[in-house]
């Protein structure tokens, strides 16, 4: 029997019952999966496969949460981006979504029009990663000026 390979068709065999079924179900990422009678190739497996083919595509996830406009939406738009996808070693994705989302949390609800200069640049600017330690002893003696000495009174 020739194999048939479908697009977003996954089969699972039932090991648990007596008689082992090999179940067909389409899964396309976003919706529920669909079972599908019968055996691949079978008039009635395909009409199934074509209906569930062209079942309206799912919408994606968390749009209903993104409101236009917003920071967050920004954010949705910019990794869609050529830019973002074609452009951008895998490296420089992953340390720029750290940021890109922990600003995001923090503003992903404010309208993008309504956001200042210092709201971005102070949540784009990371905190250092080496603060500078409290204690006097621990932390290196200031810098002399390079000033002449006071002169003596005459």
């Amino acid at each position: 029997m020739a194999r048939i390979k479908l697009k977003y068709v996954n089969s699972f065999r039932n090991r648990d019952r007596k008689d082992a079924r090999v179940r067909f179900y389409f899964r396309r990422r976003g919706h529920n999966a669909i079972p599908l009678p019968g055996l691949p190739g079978s008039e009635e497996f395909m009409a199934a496969y074509a209906a569930a083919l062209a079942a309206e595509p799912a919408s994606d996830i968390g749009a209903s949460r993104t409101l236009p406009g917003t920071v967050a939406a920004l954010v949705v738009a910019y990794y869609r981006s050529n830019e973002w996808n074609n452009q951008l070693a895998p490296d420089t994705r992953r340390s720029r979504r750290r940021f890109i989302e922990a600003f995001r949390n923090q503003n992903g609800d404010k309208r993008a029009s309504q956001c200042s200069a210092a709201t971005t640049s102070n949540a784009c600017s990371p905190p250092s990663p080496h603060p500078r330690p409290k204690c006097s002893a621990i932390r290196a003696p200031p810098t002399r000026s390079a000033s002449p000495q006071p002169a003596l009174l005459k």
